[in-house]
């Protein structure tokens, strides 16, 4: 890789863990760091690296390459993601009725009904005045209109 692709990566690198730290603390592992390294041992024996990595992609073991169970233990429990419940456990969730569903459905709102008057039943008499007076209107309205 040219120096200056280095260059701009080390900057982006830096820029991105002022922001939100490096990766280390977020439990990854920073490859650019390894990148730097390899190629640092590169450049001092080419010829045993080559041969490093032929081993490598075979699956070759080496005495070197362990790795000790509590880092593969300790790796598992950090890439664990971590369940915060918000719900109540004493409040469920009910889900809207059918009525309210259909509402939804057709792009309507919901609008909960009024709650009635206390007084629901009227004097009968106002009832039959009311009626009176109607029917009296629409007979006006009948015999009025221009037709």
């Amino acid at each position: 890789m040219s120096d200056e692709y280095l260059r701009a990566m080390e900057a982006q690198r830096r820029a991105f863990e002022a922001q939100f730290g490096s990766l280390e603390e977020m439990g990854f592992e920073d490859k650019t760091k390894q990148m730097s390294s390899d190629e640092h041992e590169s450049d001092t024996s080419s010829e045993s690296s080559s041969n490093e990595d032929e081993d490598e992609d075979l699956g070759v073991y080496q005495s070197g390459d362990s790795v000790s169970s509590e880092e593969d233990e300790s790796d598992d429990n950090e890439s664990t993601p971590v369940v915060v419940k918000f719900t109540d456990s004493t409040r469920e969730y009910t889900g809207p009725s059918k009525t309210e569903q259909k509402l939804l459905k057709s792009g309507k709102s919901y609008v909960k009904p009024k709650a009635p008057p206390k007084s629901k039943q009227r004097k009968t008499k106002e009832d039959e005045d009311d009626i009176k007076n109607d029917l009296e209107l629409q007979r006006f309205l009948d015999e009025s209109h221009i037709g």
